[in-house]
Formats: C-alpha cells, sequence, structure tokens
C-alpha cells in the first residue's frame, strides 16, 4: 500500500531513521496525497539494541491489540510479512531500542515537509527523493491530541 495507515480520508506514513537524522525517503505519489486526503508522516528513530524489545514482540503485541478485528488482525500480519520478506522469521529476533523509538516519535503534516508537487513533465514516472525533515515544522501534542486517528499517540514523546 502506498501508505502504513489509512481511516477514511485520512493517512500516516511512518518513517525510520537509524541515523538519527529525519531524512526519509518518499515516492512523488506517496507525497501528494489525493485531494481531500489529509496525510501525516510520523518520523522516528530505530537502533539496535541487544537489551531491548524484539520485533517478534512489537508484532506480537499488535496482534493482541487487534484481537477481535479480523481486518486489522490480516493488515498487521500482511504488513509485516510484506515489510520483512522471505527472511522474516529471523527478523523477529531482531532488538530495538523502543525508549529511543517512542522519545524520537515526531508528527509532520506533508504540506510542512520538503517534496516535490505535481504536476511534473509529462513522461516522467517513479519519482523517489530523499527529504529532510530537520527544518521542518512538527505538529504539538495539543496539535496531536486533537486529531482523533492520532491522539493514541501522545504521551509518547517528550
Amino acid at each position: 500500500d502506498r501508505y502504513d495507515f489509512s481511516w477514511g480520508d485520512q493517512r500516516l506514513e511512518v518513517k525510520t531513521s537509524s541515523n538519527r537524522q529525519r531524512q526519509h525517503h518518499f515516492s512523488l505519489e506517496q507525497a501528494n496525497p489525493p485531494r481531500g486526503v489529509t496525510l501525516w508522516v510520523a518520523s522516528l528513530f530505530v537502533e539496535s539494541d541487544v537489551g531491548g524489545q524484539s520485533l517478534g514482540e512489537f508484532w506480537d503485541r499488535a496482534r493482541e491489540l487487534a484481537t477481535g478485528d479480523a481486518e486489522l488482525g490480516f493488515r498487521i500480519e500482511r504488513t509485516c510479512l510484506e515489510s520483512l520478506g522471505s527472511g522474516w522469521r529471523e527478523a523477529r529476533t531482531a532488538r530495538f531500542d523502543q525508549a529511543l523509538a517512542a522519545q524520537s516519535l515526531a508528527i509532520y503534516p506533508i504540506e510542512a515537509i520538503p517534496r516535490i508537487t505535481v504536476p511534473i513533465a509529462e513522461g516522467v514516472s517513479q519519482v523517489r527523493f530523499l527529504a529532510s525533515l530537520e527544518r521542518s515544522r512538527q505538529i504539538s501534542d495539543q496539535q496531536l491530541a486533537e486529531i482523533p486517528v492520532l491522539n493514541g499517540l501522545t504521551g509518547h514523546r517528550h
């Protein structure tokens, strides 16, 4: 799917960085949602941590949270399997610093992110680019709390 999460006319794309720089890759289509669609980008830092939580534990927790919602459970499984590919069993053992990820979480409206906009020259396709969010304005915790589909993320940032 083009976006990681969608609710009606709202979308959330999650981008991670292992070098503590808010530089993320986007496709032209991803950075220019359809008219009437609101898009937020979540940016967080991820680092390996021998004592951290495993990807398998995160995956299992997502399954638990989806109990009773078969469609959501299916989407979680599909997303994890497609993202990890044929090495998914081994990937489940990788451990990450959950505190760093939670503390570094920043949410941006797509309009705040430097991006290539449409229209582009006829005949050009599959455009991808790297955007630096370092100077982009993230939404505040108060704004985050006012967005129903995102308000579950409040309290996770410091």
